[in-house]
């Protein structure tokens, strides 16, 4: 299932530093959580970021 979520103005070195800065700490094999820290909470947080400046 692909949904569309439009277009960023972010530049791909911005998204690439919110996922080095802010994500890999929090995202990492010792933080994950079945239930409330997985890849659909990772892709929640990497979409919220593209679409709200």
């Amino acid at each position: 299932l692909v949904i569309p979520l439009g277009s960023t103005l972010r530049q791909r070195d911005e998204l690439h530093a919110f996922i080095v800065d802010e994500l890999k700490p929090i995202f990492n094999r010792e933080a994950y959580d079945a239930a409330r820290n997985n890849c659909n909470h990772f892709t929640d947080r990497v979409s919220m970021y593209l679409a709200w400046r």
